[in-house]
């Protein structure tokens, strides 16, 4: 069975004036959107032992600066890749209606990049904006309550949500057709892949077929 590839998802940098909890809420988020795809084998920084200084290490603007040597080390820990996440803003829109009601909405603008651990080249990257669309509750997948703290924790649920297309954009799954078992009417009615479960594949899931010439 194939193996699936094993991603490491690394502390993301946030703006000062964004809160360190609600990023860590956000990450966590990912991380689960990712593992609903069944599709890579992911690594958390945080509870990796011999990473527990990391933390105090990216203080240094020297360790910062050393992307080689981090890398080096993300490869000790079988990943093949590395998740990064810049947290750019990440706040609510309040807004009252007539009768005094008050909703929240969550404003998130962030970029997700996927770092091949050998090289350090970015095999992907892509900014998020989720915000308020303005007064009657017209919304850009963002998350809504009726406190700051739960805009803020809906907001991270549509985050959640995402992962699956940025998976399926960042590692396509491509195989090969190895043997046509059975034919009707002369079309391929019962065929073998070279993909499984073991890739992501599930049951009722469907491919576009192209010939290479």
């Amino acid at each position: 069975f194939a193996q699936k590839d094993v991603v490491l998802v690394d502390y993301f940098k946030y703006s000062s004036s964004v809160d360190a909890a609600h990023v860590a809420n956000l990450r966590t988020k990912v991380m689960a959107g990712i593992a609903e795809t069944n599709r890579l084998q992911i690594v958390d920084i945080v509870t990796q032992s011999n990473m527990a200084t990391e933390e105090e290490r990216r203080k240094a603007e020297s360790a910062m600066n050393d992307e080689t040597a981090r890398n080096s080390i993300m490869q000790t820990l079988g990943a093949k890749y590395i998740i990064t996440g810049d947290v750019t803003t990440m706040s609510c829109t309040k807004e009252t209606d007539k009768d005094g009601n008050v909703t929240y909405y969550g404003n998130l603008t962030w970029t997700i990049k996927i770092i091949e651990s050998s090289n350090g080249v970015i095999k992907y990257t892509k900014t998020f904006t989720h915000q308020a669309g303005g007064l009657g509750g017209l919304t850009q997948n963002t998350g809504i309550g009726d406190t700051y703290e739960e805009a803020i924790l809906q907001t991270c649920n549509e985050v959640q949500k995402q992962m699956e297309k940025v998976v399926e954009e960042a590692f396509p799954i491509e195989g090969s057709l190895i043997k046509i078992e059975t034919t009707k009417k002369n079309k391929a009615e019962t065929v073998y892949i070279d993909l499984g479960v073991a890739h992501g594949i599930e049951k009722g899931q469907d491919f576009d077929i192209f010939i290479e010439v």
